[in-house]
């Protein structure tokens, strides 16, 4: 598996959300159905959870986030 770097934090309402934060590495599993409900966002893995993050606040070519959500 590619991993990415976030380029933004992200927070969600969700029990058990995936948090993610500027700089941090993911693992970049699953890319959602442009055409389907979640489209635009992302399936990564952190070291300890697992959820969708918007896609925008991946950077495929380095290894840090760019901001904050």
């Amino acid at each position: 598996m590619k991993k990415y770097a976030v380029i933004k934090s992200r927070n969600t309402e969700f029990t058990n959300p995936i948090v993610v934060k500027k700089g941090e590495s993911v693992i970049c599993k699953e890319k959602s159905n442009p055409e389907g409900e979640w489209a635009g966002w992302i399936l990564c893995e952190t070291v300890d959870n697992e959820g969708y993050i918007p896609y925008q606040i991946i950077d495929e070519n380095s290894s840090t986030i760019k901001g904050r959500l």
